[in-house]
């Protein structure tokens, strides 16, 4: 079952792996303090989520867990993996701290780590080397602490030991997290542009210099832009196990002709090629030396500094596309090839471990052709510390995070011309068939300004992205959306498992958790519709001019097992075609939503909201707690019965069994006996608190005495104890009944009166 279990004050936090049986009724939880053995069963009602919060445990003692799953029979499964933890008074310690790919160099390094399970009374992060106290995270806003921090004035071919502790508001510290060891590089080899003939004056290109360089670059060197200089160049290849560091500024010439007609950003793209980046770190098959070979045949490479991209001259106030916010590159390329022809600013295609960022400060990045960072087929991606400045430039993406496994996107800032930090999965049914997702992606400490979407996935959605966490961000995309989930009709696909938290959305133009299947349909074989599934919202603060909430699936494929979960809006939620989804402390000022195709849903805590309240489950065997003694005998003669028997009632009018059970607040719920019996009829009578409810339910006749069916009634409870008595009203008695099931908001056992 996957289970997992994480400490924290006073709680234990369990999680484990939904079961996909379609006869799933719930789980049960058991608990020990003894490994292997002695497991009692700790939660009172049938529980439905696969995740848990166990309160009722003492700091400094060791628990044991393992769960079980139920159909509806119940049949009840097996234990289990077992998983244990120590509630601790002190804050859970950060977890998985480490360097991210290729984010270290001789003298420095980035740390970054995840918050720990339980992170409510974190306000921020102390670092340590080799034990002695670095300093604190510090804050990324009011509110957030940084998940990362950069280390400097360390010693080359050196190696460290790293740790990070949780500091609680009043100062005190968690244990430590794991233990991250660091060798750092060796002192580079460095190459300088100049030896090799560049001019850097800005106006001479130094194209063949730059390049000169970067040839003779030994593994493990370095070439170097310095500061105060400005390097005109058409497009410039890295290679593998080496650092291209750009302190000064890297202009690119606004001549096509200078940029090859090469780059293919999919296999099977059908708009053709497109012009090279001004920087490129690209896998070419048909290069003799990487055809028929597999992505990663480049691999470690950085591209970082405290300069420059500068991906032209900017606008011609001449131009008569100016309207159309193309850049005088831009211009000249669509004029030869059309508008997909043109170029990214920075394109990496293919590479294993490749670092994109400031070092020493922030890298900026601005006037790309088309999009400013085009990342595509890669794995071990880190994106840190960039100025993606491209606001008004048409489909100036900030980042486009294609097909790619392992990605690291922090400490950044965008303002854009299109979406700020966008992922794509390939484009209906070629993507689909290519089958390679986006996925496994952290997106953390980033703010964006003006953009179409802050974090975006799609509309290429083919392939999936998923399994992903973006968290403690700032979206204020004031022309567009806060974060922005769009596919279409044939595009395939979707959005799955990702986790958006911790998130302020302001100032948004639009909509700000924005779920949607009508963008506009590719012209590849159709895939059948995208879908957004099983993605969770949480903790996030939303002030838009649009919905604050708007889901918009297609009939037969909605939006469907999303969680939202302590969200604040000042707008509407709106939805259609959205199932099966739970809506928890949901505060928005009203709700549009399509009945005819919203089934499913459940909500609490969402004032206003007109899903169910969430149901929960609870099975009331004999001799548990809330069964409250029967006029009958507990009997195990037939087979079949759960628990430790089945109730026999006597053959004679009014008698019956009683059971106690505890609601939150008063509604309708659903009671659901397991029972069997020869033939014959034997109908009975449902009292509350002493009083007649339901004067008739019928339980048909099972056939055998071991044949157990089961029969449901619908009725109201009100809030606090209510007293539940089933009686026969005839002389041949009720059926054997094996338990009672009570399903609804909240239902638990309640002391007998």
């Amino acid at each position: 079952a996957g289970l997992s279990a994480a400490s924290g004050n006073a709680k234990v936090l369990l999680d484990w792996n939904n079961s996909t049986s379609p006869d799933l009724a719930g789980y049960n939880i058991y608990r020990s303090t003894t490994s292997g053995s002695g497991f009692a069963k700790i939660n009172t009602s049938q529980h439905t989520r696969s995740d848990y919060n166990d309160t009722t445990v003492t700091n400094g003692t060791t628990y044991y867990y393992v769960v079980t799953t139920l159909d509806a029979v119940p049949v009840e499964s097996e234990y289990s993996n077992q998983a244990s933890a120590t509630p601790t008074a002190t804050p859970a310690a950060p977890q998985n701290l480490m360097v991210p790919p290729m984010a270290y160099d001789d003298t420095s390094l980035i740390l970054i780590w995840s918050k720990p399970v339980d992170y409510s009374g974190v306000t921020d992060y102390n670092v340590y080397q080799d034990g002695s106290p670095l300093g604190l995270s510090g804050r990324f806003d009011t509110t957030r602490p940084k998940l990362y921090y950069i280390v400097t004035g360390l010693t080359a071919n050196t190696a460290y030991n790293f740790t990070v502790k949780s500091v609680l508001s009043g100062g005190g510290e968690s244990e430590a997290s794991n233990v991250c060891s660091v060798t750092t590089a060796n002192t580079p080899a460095v190459l300088y542009p100049e030896s090799y003939g560049a001019v850097a004056d800005g106006e001479t290109k130094d194209t063949a210099a730059i390049q000169a360089a970067i040839d003779a670059c030994p593994a493990g060197g370095k070439v170097h832009l310095q500061s105060g200089k400005t390097f005109l160049s058409g497009a410039i290849f890295v290679k593998s196990n080496m650092t291209l560091q750009i302190d000064g500024t890297l202009l690119g010439s606004d001549d096509p002709a200078d940029y090859p007609y090469t780059s293919l950003r999919f296999p099977y793209y059908a708009s053709g090629n497109n012009y090279m980046g001004l920087v490129n770190a690209y896998h070419n098959h048909n290069d003799p030396d990487s055809a028929g070979k597999p992505y990663g045949t480049i691999t470690n490479v950085r591209i970082c500094g405290s300069g420059v991209i500068n991906g032209c001259y900017g606008y011609d106030a001449s131009n008569p596309h100016t309207v159309t916010s193309l850049t005088t590159l831009g211009d000249a390329e669509v004029d030869l090839h059309g508008d997909t022809s043109r170029g990214d600013l920075v394109t990496i295609k293919g590479i294993d471990n490749v670092y994109v960022g400031g070092w020493g400060g922030p890298l900026t990045l601005v006037y790309p052709a088309e999009h400013t960072i085009f990342i595509s087929y890669c794995n071990g991606v880190t994106v840190s510390n960039v100025n993606c400045d491209t606001w008004d430039i048409h489909n100036g993406d900030g980042i486009n995070l294609c097909t790619s496994d392992t990605a690291y996107i922090f400490n950044s800032y965008f303002d854009t011309g299109d979406d700020c930090i966008n992922m794509n999965a390939g484009q209906a049914q070629p993507g689909v068939d290519e089958d390679v997702p986006v996925q496994n992606v952290r997106v953390f400490n980033c703010t964006t300004e003006r953009g179409h979407g802050g974090y975006v996935i799609g509309s290429f959605t083919a392939a999936w992205v998923q399994d992903s966490l973006i968290e403690d961000c700032v979206f204020s995309t004031t022309d567009g959306k806060g974060i922005r989930m769009k596919t279409g009709f044939n595009n395939g696909g979707g959005g799955r498992r990702i986790t958006c938290r911790d998130i302020k959305i302001t100032g948004v133009a639009n909509e700000g958790i924005f779920l949607d299947s009508h963008y506009s349909a590719t012209g590849y074989p159709n895939a059948g519709p995208g879908q957004f599934s099983g993605n969770i919202f949480k903790n996030i603060n939303i002030n838009a001019n649009g919905d604050s909430i708007f889901i918009y699936g297609l009939s037969g494929t909605p939006h469907t097992q999303n969680i939202f979960e302590n969200i604040t809006g000042n707008n509407r939620a709106y939805l259609r075609f959205c199932t099966d989804s739970t809506f928890v402390n949901v505060n928005v000022p009203s709700w549009t939503v399509d009945a005819n195709n919203c089934s499913g849903n459940t909500s609490s805590g969402s004032p206003g909201c007109p899903f169910i309240p969430l149901s929960t489950s609870v099975i009331i065997q004999e001799n548990e707690s809330g069964f409250c003694g029967t006029d009958g005998t507990i009997y195990t003669t037939y087979e079949g019965y759960t628990g430790t028997g089945y109730c026999r009632i006597p053959l004679a009018i009014g008698k019956g069994i009683n059971w106690s059970i505890s609601v939150p607040s008063d509604g309708t719920y659903t009671f659901k006996w397991r029972y069997a019996f020869l033939s014959g009829s034997r109908p009975g009578r449902l009292l509350i608190n002493d009083s007649e409810v339901v004067p008739n339910i019928d339980f048909p006749a099972t056939g055998t005495w071991t044949n157990w069916q089961r029969v449901s009634q619908e009725v109201s409870l009100t809030a606090g104890v209510n007293n539940i008595r089933l009686e026969s009203t005839t002389t041949g008695g009720l059926a054997n009944i094996d338990y009672v099931m009570v399903t609804g908001d909240s239902p638990e056992p309640a002391s007998c009166p």
